[in-house]
């Protein structure tokens, strides 16, 4: 049973109370035994709240957030990681790595190797990579892999995904023009000179 009572001094305390019936002499009495759980409701209450806000980070990033455990299954995935894949929280969650639908069948051995090599304890910087999207197509995105820790033991791992799909198609026509600025230069039959004009 659980009461909370006030203290003389105002201090709502938390109990959990246990009673059962015992005989003293003739007289049937009732043993009550309380203790005091103040403390312990008052961590289990801030454990909550750090929790929810947690959750609440979490879900409300812009960039994709993907989890697993140390076998490499899926834990969690936040809302935006579906939304710049397309897919749904039940064709992620829950899987393997290896079977994602996001990752090409032909960048797998890369995956397993990085994988293994942040179990060994190897740290990267962020990678750039292909991804699929539901719908087929294919987009471009910037991954920061980073192990998860509780009480100082690695528990698994997370991936924080951004789409960078536009920012290197921009860069791929600015290469294009630039390439085709340099064969029309290369191509002039008369002595021609490029200055540039931010030198």
């Amino acid at each position: 049973l659980l009461l909370n009572v006030r203290s003389k001094m105002g201090r709502e305390i938390a109990l959990d109370c246990s009673g059962s019936l015992m005989k003293v002499g003739d007289k049937l009495s009732v043993l009550v035994i309380a203790r005091d759980i103040s403390e312990r409701q008052r961590m289990e209450e801030a454990l909550k709240e750090s929790e929810e806000r947690h959750r609440s980070l979490f879900e409300l990033a812009p960039d994709g957030i993907l989890t697993s455990d140390l076998k490499g299954n899926v834990t969690s995935v936040n809302e935006a990681f579906l939304r710049i894949t397309g897919f749904s929280r039940e064709e992620i969650v829950g899987k393997h790595f290896t079977r994602l639908p996001t990752i090409r069948e032909i960048d797998m051995p890369n995956y397993v190797k990085l994988f293994f090599s942040y179990l060994r304890g190897k740290r990267g910087g962020p990678i750039e990579f292909t991804y699929c999207r539901k719908d087929g197509t294919l987009a471009w995105g910037d991954a920061h892999p980073a192990v998860l820790k509780e009480k100082g033991k690695v528990t698994g791992f997370q991936v924080v995904l951004r789409d960078i799909t536009e920012r290197k198609k921009a860069e791929a026509k600015v290469k294009e023009s630039q390439h085709k600025f340099e064969r029309l230069f290369m191509g002039v039959p008369e002595a021609a000179v490029y200055v540039d004009p931010h030198d």
